[in-house]
């Protein structure tokens, strides 16, 4: 299994829990930025 640092697991948390994270204009809501939001949101869609 692959390890997973606390940020880590908690990003991919909130980018699993907020739909809305990332919007048409990259847009962040929260305390990631667009770019970790975004890429979170195309590694889990993958």
């Amino acid at each position: 299994m692959l390890e997973a640092n606390q940020t880590e697991i908690q990003f991919l948390r909130f980018a699993i829990s907020n739909e809305n994270a990332c919007d048409l204009d990259g847009a962040c809501s929260g305390g990631w930025t667009s770019d970790e939001v975004c890429m979170g949101k195309r590694i889990l869609k993958k």
